[in-house]
């Protein structure tokens, strides 16, 4: 995890109410981890005057990617709202 703003110095700079969101970004991934991290820190280096979330859905990847989501979850977890599935719903047919 690189050297990035607190979850505290992110909402710092926060208006209006900061418990419901303006922006909510969706972010898909399975097997991604070479590439979660990179998308992470995109996000949170955003600077706004609004309250924004992270929603991140991990479709069961095998490799560490759920372990690196879940390092950003414990730093920032008012941002980053996490779904795990414990079974891949793209090879069940779900979309």
């Amino acid at each position: 995890m690189r050297n990035l703003r607190s979850q505290t110095e992110i909402m710092a700079s926060w208006e209006g109410d900061l418990s419901s969101p303006v922006v909510s970004i969706c972010c898909i991934t399975y097997n991604h981890d070479a590439y979660i991290e990179d998308a992470l820190e995109g996000f949170l280096i955003q600077e706004t005057d609004f309250p924004f979330e992270i929603l991140i859905h991990d479709d069961a990847s095998t490799d560490r990617t759920a372990d690196i989501i879940r390092e950003y979850e414990a730093a920032y977890p008012n941002l980053i709202k996490p779904i795990y599935q414990v079974e891949n719903q793209y090879s069940q047919g779900k979309k």
